[in-house]
């Protein structure tokens, strides 16, 4: 099951994302930092965004990735601690 936001919803999670079950999103509980969560981005089952972390629009956190620092648009990042993948291997070849 996932949360998905609306235009409507205030915030630092942008439009049109989808954020899985049993994520863990800090913001802020030690240190007083914000996590931003750009436009159309998908967070995977489990995953934890550190404080003070912004994910740039249209990512794709995988299942269980701990995200410890910011992210770069149109990427895919999986992993603890959550690094790229290499956009020319998620190219589909037939």
């Amino acid at each position: 099951m996932f949360w998905e936001t609306t235009p409507s919803e205030p915030g630092n999670i942008g439009n049109q994302c989808k954020v899985g079950d049993h994520c863990c999103i800090d913001s802020g509980v030690i240190t007083g930092g914000n996590v931003t969560i750009g436009e159309q981005c998908f967070i995977g089952l489990g995953a934890i965004i550190r404080d003070n972390i912004k994910i740039a629009d249209r990512c794709f956190i995988g299942a269980g990735a701990v995200v410890i620092k910011d992210t770069e648009p149109d990427s895919v990042y999986v992993g603890n601690p959550a690094r790229r993948l290499d956009k020319t291997s998620l190219e589909v070849t037939s």
